[in-house]
Protein backbone atom coordinates (compact mmCIF):
# COMPACT_ATOMS: atom_id res chain seq x y z
CA UNK A 1 0.00 0.00 0.00
CA UNK A 2 1.40 3.40 -0.98
CA UNK A 3 1.38 5.94 1.79
CA UNK A 4 1.16 9.59 0.79
CA UNK A 5 4.31 11.64 0.98
CA UNK A 6 4.34 13.88 4.05
CA UNK A 7 5.31 17.51 3.92
CA UNK A 8 6.90 19.45 6.75
CA UNK A 9 6.33 23.15 7.47
CA UNK A 10 10.02 23.83 6.81
CA UNK A 11 9.67 22.52 3.26
CA UNK A 12 6.71 24.79 2.59
CA UNK A 13 8.55 27.79 4.07
CA UNK A 14 11.63 27.11 1.93
CA UNK A 15 9.52 26.71 -1.20
CA UNK A 16 7.72 29.99 -0.44
CA UNK A 17 11.05 31.74 0.08
CA UNK A 18 12.11 30.60 -3.39
CA UNK A 19 9.07 32.43 -4.84
CA UNK A 20 9.94 35.84 -3.34
CA UNK A 21 10.14 38.84 -5.67
CA UNK A 22 12.53 41.25 -3.92
CA UNK A 23 11.26 44.38 -5.72
CA UNK A 24 7.67 43.46 -4.90
CA UNK A 25 8.66 42.85 -1.27
CA UNK A 26 10.44 46.20 -1.06
CA UNK A 27 7.44 48.00 -2.58
CA UNK A 28 4.99 46.50 -0.09
CA UNK A 29 7.35 47.04 2.81
CA UNK A 30 7.30 50.76 1.98
CA UNK A 31 3.50 50.72 2.02
CA UNK A 32 3.45 49.15 5.49
CA UNK A 33 6.28 50.68 7.55
CA UNK A 34 7.10 48.75 10.69
CA UNK A 35 5.77 45.44 9.36
CA UNK A 36 8.60 42.96 9.06
CA UNK A 37 6.85 39.77 7.95
CA UNK A 38 6.08 40.66 4.33
CA UNK A 39 7.27 37.87 2.05
CA UNK A 40 6.89 39.59 -1.31
CA UNK A 41 5.22 36.82 -3.30
CA UNK A 42 2.87 37.91 -6.07
CA UNK A 43 -0.68 36.64 -5.63
CA UNK A 44 -0.94 34.70 -8.93
CA UNK A 45 2.28 32.84 -8.08
CA UNK A 46 1.02 32.11 -4.57
CA UNK A 47 -2.27 30.80 -5.98
CA UNK A 48 -0.41 28.50 -8.37
CA UNK A 49 1.71 27.18 -5.51
CA UNK A 50 -1.42 26.53 -3.43
CA UNK A 51 -3.00 24.64 -6.35
CA UNK A 52 0.10 22.47 -6.66
CA UNK A 53 0.00 21.68 -2.93
CA UNK A 54 -3.67 20.72 -3.16
CA UNK A 55 -2.92 18.33 -6.02
CA UNK A 56 -0.71 16.37 -3.63
CA UNK A 57 -2.50 16.87 -0.30
CA UNK A 58 -5.99 17.58 0.94
CA UNK A 59 -6.58 20.80 2.85
CA UNK A 60 -7.17 18.77 5.98
CA UNK A 61 -3.84 16.96 5.60
CA UNK A 62 -1.97 20.23 5.19
CA UNK A 63 -3.70 21.78 8.18
CA UNK A 64 -3.20 18.93 10.61
CA UNK A 65 0.32 17.95 9.53
CA UNK A 66 1.62 21.50 9.83
CA UNK A 67 0.24 22.52 13.21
Amino acid sequence: MNEKETIKPEIIKNELKSLVDEKYKEFHSNLCPGVDNIMGIRVPILRNYAKELLKKYTLQELYYRNR
